[in-house]
Protein backbone atom coordinates (compact mmCIF):
# COMPACT_ATOMS: atom_id res chain seq x y z
CA UNK A 1 0.00 0.00 0.00
CA UNK A 2 1.22 3.53 -0.72
CA UNK A 3 2.42 5.57 2.24
CA UNK A 4 -0.38 7.78 3.62
CA UNK A 5 -0.16 11.50 3.02
CA UNK A 6 0.21 13.99 5.87
CA UNK A 7 -3.48 14.82 5.52
CA UNK A 8 -4.44 11.15 5.76
CA UNK A 9 -2.20 10.75 8.80
CA UNK A 10 -4.20 13.51 10.51
CA UNK A 11 -7.49 12.07 9.27
CA UNK A 12 -8.13 14.98 6.94
CA UNK A 13 -8.80 15.45 3.25
CA UNK A 14 -6.30 17.16 0.97
CA UNK A 15 -6.32 20.93 1.15
CA UNK A 16 -7.71 21.13 4.70
CA UNK A 17 -7.36 24.53 6.36
CA UNK A 18 -4.77 25.44 8.98
CA UNK A 19 -7.44 25.48 11.67
CA UNK A 20 -8.54 21.96 10.71
CA UNK A 21 -4.91 20.80 10.88
CA UNK A 22 -4.49 22.28 14.36
CA UNK A 23 -7.71 20.70 15.71
CA UNK A 24 -6.83 17.29 14.26
CA UNK A 25 -3.33 17.40 15.72
CA UNK A 26 -4.62 18.27 19.20
CA UNK A 27 -7.15 15.47 19.08
CA UNK A 28 -4.59 12.88 18.00
CA UNK A 29 -1.90 14.16 20.37
CA UNK A 30 -4.22 13.70 23.35
CA UNK A 31 -4.90 10.19 22.16
CA UNK A 32 -1.38 9.06 21.15
CA UNK A 33 0.98 10.98 23.46
CA UNK A 34 3.29 8.56 25.32
CA UNK A 35 2.16 10.01 28.66
CA UNK A 36 -1.40 8.76 28.07
CA UNK A 37 -0.91 5.83 25.62
CA UNK A 38 1.52 3.04 26.42
CA UNK A 39 0.40 0.70 23.61
CA UNK A 40 3.19 -0.63 21.35
CA UNK A 41 3.44 1.46 18.19
CA UNK A 42 1.67 4.46 19.69
CA UNK A 43 4.95 6.37 19.95
CA UNK A 44 5.81 5.78 16.30
CA UNK A 45 2.31 6.86 15.22
CA UNK A 46 2.60 9.95 17.43
CA UNK A 47 5.87 10.89 15.67
CA UNK A 48 4.13 10.60 12.25
CA UNK A 49 1.30 12.82 13.47
CA UNK A 50 3.80 15.35 14.77
CA UNK A 51 5.72 15.31 11.46
CA UNK A 52 2.50 15.86 9.52
CA UNK A 53 1.50 18.74 11.79
CA UNK A 54 4.87 20.46 11.45
CA UNK A 55 4.65 20.24 7.64
CA UNK A 56 1.06 21.43 7.36
CA UNK A 57 1.09 24.11 10.03
CA UNK A 58 3.79 26.07 8.17
CA UNK A 59 2.06 27.91 5.28
CA UNK A 60 5.06 27.73 2.94
CA UNK A 61 5.76 24.06 3.62
CA UNK A 62 2.02 23.35 3.28
CA UNK A 63 1.85 25.07 -0.15
CA UNK A 64 4.90 23.16 -1.35
CA UNK A 65 3.45 19.88 -0.07
CA UNK A 66 0.08 20.57 -1.74
CA UNK A 67 1.90 21.18 -5.05
CA UNK A 68 3.69 17.84 -4.69
CA UNK A 69 0.37 16.10 -4.06
CA UNK A 70 -1.17 17.71 -7.16
CA UNK A 71 1.73 16.53 -9.34
CA UNK A 72 1.43 13.05 -7.88
CA UNK A 73 -2.32 12.99 -8.47
CA UNK A 74 -1.92 14.12 -12.08
CA UNK A 75 0.73 11.48 -12.67
CA UNK A 76 -1.44 8.75 -11.16
CA UNK A 77 -4.42 9.92 -13.22
CA UNK A 78 -2.38 9.85 -16.45
CA UNK A 79 -1.02 6.41 -15.61
CA UNK A 80 -4.52 5.12 -14.92
CA UNK A 81 -5.80 6.57 -18.17
CA UNK A 82 -2.95 5.02 -20.16
CA UNK A 83 -3.53 1.69 -18.45
CA UNK A 84 -7.24 1.86 -19.28
CA UNK A 85 -6.51 2.72 -22.95
CA UNK A 86 -4.03 -0.18 -23.18
CA UNK A 87 -6.54 -2.61 -21.73
CA UNK A 88 -9.25 -1.38 -24.12
CA UNK A 89 -6.87 -1.74 -27.08
CA UNK A 90 -5.95 -5.27 -26.01
CA UNK A 91 -9.63 -6.11 -25.63
CA UNK A 92 -10.43 -4.78 -29.12
CA UNK A 93 -7.52 -6.73 -30.56
CA UNK A 94 -8.72 -9.93 -28.91
CA UNK A 95 -12.23 -9.37 -30.26
CA UNK A 96 -10.88 -8.70 -33.78
CA UNK A 97 -8.76 -11.85 -33.65
CA UNK A 98 -11.77 -13.81 -32.47
CA UNK A 99 -13.87 -12.48 -35.35
CA UNK A 100 -11.10 -13.30 -37.83
CA UNK A 101 -10.80 -16.83 -36.52
CA UNK A 102 -14.57 -17.31 -36.64
CA UNK A 103 -14.97 -15.74 -40.11
CA UNK A 104 -15.25 -18.19 -42.98
CA UNK A 105 -12.36 -18.30 -45.42
CA UNK A 106 -12.79 -16.46 -48.70
CA UNK A 107 -14.23 -18.79 -51.33
CA UNK A 108 -11.89 -19.97 -54.01
CA UNK A 109 -11.81 -17.90 -57.19
CA UNK A 110 -13.42 -19.49 -60.21
CA UNK A 111 -10.64 -18.88 -62.72
CA UNK A 112 -12.95 -19.44 -65.68
CA UNK A 113 -15.38 -16.76 -64.46
CA UNK A 114 -12.49 -14.42 -63.71
CA UNK A 115 -11.07 -14.84 -67.22
CA UNK A 116 -14.52 -14.24 -68.68
CA UNK A 117 -14.92 -11.11 -66.56
CA UNK A 118 -11.59 -9.58 -67.58
CA UNK A 119 -12.24 -10.59 -71.19
CA UNK A 120 -15.54 -8.69 -71.19
CA UNK A 121 -13.80 -5.66 -69.71
CA UNK A 122 -10.93 -5.62 -72.19
CA UNK A 123 -13.26 -6.12 -75.15
CA UNK A 124 -15.19 -3.00 -74.14
CA UNK A 125 -18.37 -4.80 -73.10
CA UNK A 126 -18.66 -2.79 -69.94
CA UNK A 127 -22.35 -3.36 -69.24
CA UNK A 128 -21.92 -7.13 -69.31
CA UNK A 129 -18.69 -6.92 -67.30
CA UNK A 130 -20.37 -4.71 -64.71
CA UNK A 131 -23.33 -7.06 -64.41
CA UNK A 132 -21.10 -10.12 -63.99
CA UNK A 133 -18.80 -8.34 -61.51
CA UNK A 134 -21.75 -7.26 -59.35
CA UNK A 135 -23.07 -10.83 -59.35
CA UNK A 136 -19.65 -12.14 -58.30
CA UNK A 137 -19.43 -9.54 -55.53
CA UNK A 138 -22.83 -10.60 -54.19
CA UNK A 139 -21.81 -14.26 -54.18
CA UNK A 140 -18.17 -13.77 -53.12
CA UNK A 141 -17.84 -10.28 -51.58
CA UNK A 142 -14.27 -10.89 -50.38
CA UNK A 143 -12.79 -11.58 -53.82
CA UNK A 144 -10.66 -8.69 -55.17
CA UNK A 145 -10.95 -9.18 -58.96
CA UNK A 146 -14.63 -8.19 -59.38
CA UNK A 147 -14.05 -5.15 -57.15
CA UNK A 148 -11.06 -4.16 -59.31
CA UNK A 149 -13.17 -4.52 -62.46
CA UNK A 150 -15.94 -2.37 -60.98
CA UNK A 151 -13.26 0.17 -60.04
CA UNK A 152 -11.98 0.21 -63.64
CA UNK A 153 -15.47 0.70 -65.04
CA UNK A 154 -16.20 3.54 -62.61
CA UNK A 155 -12.81 5.03 -63.49
CA UNK A 156 -13.63 5.03 -67.19
CA UNK A 157 -16.91 6.79 -66.48
CA UNK A 158 -15.26 9.36 -64.22
CA UNK A 159 -17.12 8.18 -61.11
CA UNK A 160 -14.34 8.91 -58.62
CA UNK A 161 -16.15 7.90 -55.43
CA UNK A 162 -17.20 4.49 -56.75
CA UNK A 163 -13.75 3.78 -58.18
CA UNK A 164 -12.09 4.69 -54.87
CA UNK A 165 -14.47 2.43 -52.96
CA UNK A 166 -13.95 -0.63 -55.14
CA UNK A 167 -10.17 -0.19 -55.43
CA UNK A 168 -10.12 0.09 -51.64
CA UNK A 169 -12.07 -3.18 -51.31
CA UNK A 170 -9.73 -4.91 -53.77
CA UNK A 171 -6.64 -3.72 -51.87
CA UNK A 172 -8.19 -4.74 -48.56
CA UNK A 173 -9.05 -8.27 -49.72
CA UNK A 174 -5.72 -8.84 -51.47
CA UNK A 175 -3.09 -6.63 -49.78
CA UNK A 176 -0.21 -8.50 -51.44
CA UNK A 177 -1.22 -7.17 -54.86
CA UNK A 178 0.38 -3.68 -55.19
CA UNK A 179 -1.65 -2.81 -58.31
CA UNK A 180 -4.86 -2.29 -56.34
CA UNK A 181 -3.23 0.00 -53.78
CA UNK A 182 -1.46 1.92 -56.55
CA UNK A 183 -4.70 2.50 -58.45
CA UNK A 184 -6.41 3.61 -55.27
CA UNK A 185 -3.66 6.15 -54.60
CA UNK A 186 -3.75 7.35 -58.23
CA UNK A 187 -7.46 8.03 -57.96
CA UNK A 188 -6.97 9.84 -54.67
CA UNK A 189 -4.44 12.19 -56.27
CA UNK A 190 -6.12 12.41 -59.69
CA UNK A 191 -9.27 14.24 -58.62
CA UNK A 192 -9.43 14.67 -54.86
CA UNK A 193 -13.00 14.90 -53.61
CA UNK A 194 -13.24 17.39 -50.78
CA UNK A 195 -15.75 17.12 -47.98
CA UNK A 196 -17.94 19.93 -49.28
CA UNK A 197 -18.13 18.33 -52.73
CA UNK A 198 -18.88 14.75 -51.77
CA UNK A 199 -22.48 15.25 -52.86
CA UNK A 200 -21.18 15.03 -56.42
CA UNK A 201 -19.48 11.75 -57.29
CA UNK A 202 -18.09 13.18 -60.51
CA UNK A 203 -15.93 15.95 -59.20
CA UNK A 204 -14.97 18.60 -61.76
CA UNK A 205 -11.91 20.65 -60.71
CA UNK A 206 -11.62 24.40 -61.15
CA UNK A 207 -10.22 25.19 -64.60
CA UNK A 208 -7.42 27.72 -65.10
CA UNK A 209 -8.09 30.00 -68.07
CA UNK A 210 -4.56 31.24 -68.81
CA UNK A 211 -3.18 27.98 -70.30
CA UNK A 212 -6.26 27.73 -72.54
CA UNK A 213 -5.73 31.26 -73.87
CA UNK A 214 -2.05 30.53 -74.57
CA UNK A 215 -2.98 27.29 -76.32
CA UNK A 216 -5.60 29.03 -78.47
CA UNK A 217 -3.08 31.69 -79.52
CA UNK A 218 -0.47 29.07 -80.48
CA UNK A 219 -2.96 26.98 -82.43
CA UNK A 220 -4.18 30.01 -84.39
CA UNK A 221 -0.54 30.89 -85.15
CA UNK A 222 0.05 27.37 -86.49
CA UNK A 223 -3.11 27.54 -88.58
CA UNK A 224 -1.93 30.84 -90.09
CA UNK A 225 1.37 29.16 -90.97
CA UNK A 226 -0.50 26.37 -92.77
CA UNK A 227 -2.54 28.96 -94.65
CA UNK A 228 0.33 31.24 -95.72
CA UNK A 229 3.61 29.28 -95.78
CA UNK A 230 4.75 28.54 -99.35
CA UNK A 231 5.68 24.84 -99.20
CA UNK A 232 5.93 22.10 -101.77
CA UNK A 233 3.47 19.20 -101.19
CA UNK A 234 4.95 15.80 -100.37
CA UNK A 235 2.59 14.05 -102.78
CA UNK A 236 1.16 11.54 -100.30
CA UNK A 237 -1.43 9.19 -101.78
CA UNK A 238 -4.15 10.01 -99.24
CA UNK A 239 -3.20 13.69 -98.76
CA UNK A 240 -1.56 14.93 -101.96
CA UNK A 241 -1.57 18.58 -100.85
CA UNK A 242 0.09 18.05 -97.50
CA UNK A 243 3.53 19.57 -97.04
CA UNK A 244 5.95 18.68 -94.26
CA UNK A 245 5.11 21.91 -92.45
CA UNK A 246 1.40 21.10 -92.58
CA UNK A 247 1.95 17.71 -90.92
CA UNK A 248 4.24 19.21 -88.28
CA UNK A 249 1.76 21.97 -87.48
CA UNK A 250 -1.10 19.48 -87.18
CA UNK A 251 0.81 17.30 -84.74
CA UNK A 252 2.15 20.25 -82.75
CA UNK A 253 -1.32 21.78 -82.63
CA UNK A 254 -2.52 18.60 -80.93
CA UNK A 255 0.46 18.57 -78.56
CA UNK A 256 -0.15 22.18 -77.53
CA UNK A 257 -3.87 21.55 -77.03
CA UNK A 258 -3.38 18.44 -74.92
CA UNK A 259 -0.68 20.12 -72.84
CA UNK A 260 -2.69 23.30 -72.23
CA UNK A 261 -5.82 21.35 -71.32
CA UNK A 262 -3.77 19.35 -68.83
CA UNK A 263 -2.13 22.46 -67.37
CA UNK A 264 -5.51 24.13 -66.97
CA UNK A 265 -6.79 21.02 -65.10
CA UNK A 266 -9.62 20.69 -67.57
CA UNK A 267 -8.41 17.10 -68.01
CA UNK A 268 -7.97 14.64 -65.21
CA UNK A 269 -4.52 13.26 -64.55
CA UNK A 270 -3.51 10.97 -67.38
CA UNK A 271 -3.22 8.16 -64.80
CA UNK A 272 -6.92 8.44 -64.09
CA UNK A 273 -7.83 7.10 -67.55
CA UNK A 274 -4.54 5.68 -68.80
CA UNK A 275 -4.10 2.93 -66.25
CA UNK A 276 -6.48 0.53 -64.62
CA UNK A 277 -6.18 -2.53 -62.48
CA UNK A 278 -7.51 -5.10 -64.97
CA UNK A 279 -7.65 -3.44 -68.42
CA UNK A 280 -4.76 -4.15 -70.78
CA UNK A 281 -5.21 -1.16 -73.13
CA UNK A 282 -6.29 2.23 -71.71
CA UNK A 283 -9.22 3.88 -73.56
CA UNK A 284 -7.22 6.98 -74.57
CA UNK A 285 -4.44 4.84 -76.03
CA UNK A 286 -6.90 2.52 -77.77
CA UNK A 287 -8.54 5.48 -79.49
CA UNK A 288 -5.10 6.82 -80.37
CA UNK A 289 -4.16 3.56 -82.10
CA UNK A 290 -7.39 3.63 -84.06
CA UNK A 291 -6.98 7.30 -84.96
CA UNK A 292 -3.76 6.44 -86.81
CA UNK A 293 -6.04 5.07 -89.52
CA UNK A 294 -9.08 7.31 -89.02
CA UNK A 295 -9.81 9.87 -86.33
CA UNK A 296 -13.46 10.06 -87.37
CA UNK A 297 -13.84 6.29 -87.05
CA UNK A 298 -12.44 6.48 -83.51
CA UNK A 299 -14.99 9.22 -82.71
CA UNK A 300 -17.83 7.06 -84.02
CA UNK A 301 -16.56 4.07 -82.03
CA UNK A 302 -16.28 6.17 -78.88
CA UNK A 303 -19.84 7.42 -79.29
CA UNK A 304 -21.22 3.92 -79.94
CA UNK A 305 -19.34 2.31 -77.03
CA UNK A 306 -20.11 5.23 -74.75
CA UNK A 307 -23.80 5.06 -75.52
CA UNK A 308 -24.21 1.28 -75.44
CA UNK A 309 -21.79 0.55 -72.59
CA UNK A 310 -22.34 3.72 -70.54
CA UNK A 311 -18.61 4.38 -70.92
CA UNK A 312 -18.44 8.12 -71.55
CA UNK A 313 -15.47 9.73 -69.84
CA UNK A 314 -15.36 13.46 -69.22
CA UNK A 315 -11.66 13.94 -70.06
CA UNK A 316 -11.77 11.84 -73.24
CA UNK A 317 -14.97 13.54 -74.38
CA UNK A 318 -13.38 16.95 -73.85
CA UNK A 319 -10.20 15.91 -75.66
CA UNK A 320 -12.11 14.52 -78.64
CA UNK A 321 -14.30 17.62 -78.81
CA UNK A 322 -11.22 19.83 -78.77
CA UNK A 323 -9.64 17.87 -81.61
CA UNK A 324 -12.85 18.15 -83.64
CA UNK A 325 -12.71 21.94 -83.20
CA UNK A 326 -9.03 21.97 -84.23
CA UNK A 327 -9.83 19.98 -87.35
CA UNK A 328 -12.29 22.70 -88.28
CA UNK A 329 -9.69 25.43 -87.67
CA UNK A 330 -7.05 23.76 -89.86
CA UNK A 331 -9.63 22.94 -92.53
CA UNK A 332 -10.49 26.65 -92.74
CA UNK A 333 -6.78 27.46 -92.86
CA UNK A 334 -6.39 25.05 -95.79
CA UNK A 335 -8.96 26.99 -97.82
CA UNK A 336 -6.32 29.70 -98.30
CA UNK A 337 -4.43 27.24 -100.54
CA UNK A 338 -7.43 25.65 -102.15
CA UNK A 339 -10.36 23.38 -101.37
CA UNK A 340 -8.30 20.20 -101.83
CA UNK A 341 -6.07 20.99 -98.83
CA UNK A 342 -9.12 22.00 -96.79
CA UNK A 343 -10.81 18.65 -97.50
CA UNK A 344 -7.65 16.68 -96.76
CA UNK A 345 -7.18 18.53 -93.46
CA UNK A 346 -10.81 17.78 -92.64
CA UNK A 347 -10.52 14.07 -93.47
CA UNK A 348 -7.06 13.23 -92.13
CA UNK A 349 -5.97 16.14 -89.93
CA UNK A 350 -7.65 14.64 -86.87
CA UNK A 351 -5.31 11.63 -87.04
CA UNK A 352 -2.26 13.74 -86.27
CA UNK A 353 -4.08 16.18 -84.02
CA UNK A 354 -5.45 13.49 -81.72
CA UNK A 355 -2.15 11.61 -81.43
CA UNK A 356 -0.44 14.90 -80.62
CA UNK A 357 -3.10 15.78 -78.05
CA UNK A 358 -2.72 12.46 -76.23
CA UNK A 359 1.07 12.88 -76.32
CA UNK A 360 0.86 16.43 -74.94
CA UNK A 361 -1.55 15.35 -72.21
CA UNK A 362 0.68 12.45 -71.18
CA UNK A 363 3.98 14.37 -71.19
CA UNK A 364 2.61 17.43 -69.36
CA UNK A 365 0.90 15.35 -66.73
CA UNK A 366 3.98 13.19 -66.14
CA UNK A 367 6.11 16.31 -65.56
CA UNK A 368 3.61 17.93 -63.22
CA UNK A 369 4.49 17.50 -59.50
CA UNK A 370 2.16 15.20 -57.56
Amino acid sequence: MPEPTFYETLGLTSGASAEDVKRAYRRLARKLHPDVNSNPGALEEFHRVQEAYEALSDPRRKDAYDAILRVRANREQATAKAQKARLEEEDLKRRAEARMSDAPAAPRIDLAETRRLTGLLNSGRLVEAERLAKTMVQVEPRQPVPHAVLGDIARIRGDIETALRHYGYAAQHEPRNPAYQRKYEEMMSAQPVTADRRASAKYVPDVAVQPLLVGAFLVVTMAIYVALAPERPLGLSFASKWALGTMVMLFLGGVVSGACLSLSKALAQFDATAGSAMMKVPPAVALGLLSIFSFWLSCVLYMVVGQTQQAFNRSLSLLLGTVVALVGVFALAGLAKGPELAVQNLLWGGNLLYMGAVFGWFVTDSLRPR
